[in-house]
């Protein structure tokens, strides 16, 4: 039996128990947590509760760090939740990395012992979960990377980046790594630009993006709403027709006002110099 419960001893607190009890399982910020069970082990006995500054998960462990600037997947330490009944309190960063099946099932088998995720950054890659398990991570995310996941609803029906976007309500800054496990068509751009959420991200960045993506549409919302920087990468096999198209919006861009942000477009055969020219003027309108 872990030590901390050997040395219980019975309270008698002023307040009702209702109360006690409701403070107990209802603590608003994880600070606010720390400081009652640091003043009185009852509360840590009747709601057990690992707050943690971030969580990793790479190469079959999970991991964990306390705090600061160099809290990162090599600076943490192995995290062991087997055997016990705490559940997690995440504050600032999850960062997951599957390899295989196996690692997928690791995944998924934590969440129901996240008791809350506040963390502002999230980064998945190489997982399939439903969506209502993504939100378990995500939901209080401002930055998000994805890469090469699926996210599907329990019918298996794929999510669309729309859906994402619109159920994340803190998000500023998203990236989308591997589209080829998105489910993006030619309504995709339309049906973002319609969600008002959509107005207020920062830095909008997708790569490896098929013929389907509605290039002109999005490039007519890029003219008109300047407060978002996009960072678009296509893939090889677009064809030359669309790649013409490309090119028409990219000298467009360099001709832009050098005051407007500026968005950046990038494609293979693309002329070297105004690829150039062009991230240079994406980097210095920050």
């Amino acid at each position: 039996m872990n030590s901390i419960y050997l040395t219980l001893r019975h309270q008698s607190f002023s307040l009702p128990n209702s109360i006690i009890y409701y403070i107990t399982k209802n603590p608003k910020t994880p600070k606010c947590y720390q400081k009652m069970i640091k003043c009185c082990k009852y509360f840590f006995f009747k709601n057990p509760i690992l707050v943690l500054h971030s969580l990793f998960f790479k190469f079959g462990q999970w991991k964990t760090c306390s705090s600061g600037k160099f809290c990162d997947v090599i600076n943490a330490k192995i995290l062991n939740l087997e055997n016990t009944s705490f559940k997690v309190w995440i504050r600032n960063t999850v960062r997951i990395c599957a390899s295989n099946q196996s690692d997928s099932n690791l995944i998924c088998s934590i969440i129901p012992r996240i008791y809350k995720c506040d963390a502002a950054c999230f980064s998945i890659s190489n997982v399939t979960l439903y969506f209502d398990q993504f939100l378990s991570f995500a939901s209080a995310s401002d930055y998000l990377t994805f890469d090469n996941t699926i996210i599907k609803l329990r019918n298996e029906k794929p999510i669309s980046i729309p859906v994402i976007v619109e159920n994340l309500p803190k998000i500023t800054t998203i990236t989308f790594y591997n589209t080829h496990t998105l489910n993006i068509n030619s309504n995709t751009i339309k049906e973002l630009i319609k969600l008002p959420k959509f107005s207020e991200i920062m830095s909008f960045e997708i790569y490896n993006i098929l013929e389907s993506f509605d290039i002109d549409t999005l490039y007519n919302y890029i003219k008109k709403k300047r407060n978002t920087q996009f960072y678009l990468k296509f893939a090889a096999s677009v064809s030359e027709t669309y790649k013409n198209r490309l090119e028409e919006i990219v000298d467009e861009l360099l001709g832009a006002d050098s005051n407007l942000l500026i968005s950046y477009i990038t494609f293979p055969g693309m002329d070297e110099t105004k690829r150039k020219r062009l991230l240079n003027r994406y980097m210095t309108s920050f």
